[in-house]
């Protein structure tokens, strides 16, 4: 018996193909994904700070007082590096120390002493960035299914 390797070399070349479309076909999809993620994790991180109680003012039903903490909330595009793909989402290009304490709690920093001793943490990145793995768990199993 005898086996023709030149044969199974034009197979591999064929495999080898269609794995590599496959592999683009995911990287592409999974990008995608990742990018309607972060988008709804930004909007998840605003529905945080509009239903958050505030720990300034008794009685108000959410952490906005200025609007620029919510404004602030942005989601990158797609960046690359190697094979590396990253899409960011959160204060990105804005930042002010009072959203970290907003976000994690702490003591009251610049303006928004207003005689409160320790503002309550709204966990905005923590709640979407939960979101985002749950769901980007969910459109992987979907692409590699």
């Amino acid at each position: 018996m005898s086996v023709r390797i030149e044969r199974i070399g034009g197979d591999m070349k064929v495999y080898a193909s269609g794995v590599q479309k496959d592999t683009k076909r995911i990287i592409a999809e999974s990008v995608e994904a990742m990018v309607e993620v972060a988008s709804n994790a930004g909007d998840e991180m605003q529905y945080i700070i509009s239903t958050t109680p505030s720990s300034i003012v008794p009685g108000k039903s959410d952490r906005i007082d200025t609007g620029n903490m919510i404004e602030s909330v942005e989601v990158s595009d797609p960046t690359s590096n190697g094979n590396v793909y990253s899409v960011s989402f959160g204060w990105i290009d804005n930042w002010e120390d009072y959203f970290g304490v907003q976000d994690k709690g702490g003591k009251p920093v610049g303006l928004h002493k207003r005689g409160v001793d320790r503002i309550s943490p709204m966990h905005a990145i923590a709640g979407a960035g939960i979101q985002a793995d749950q769901q980007m768990e969910e459109k992987i199993r979907k692409i590699l299914s």
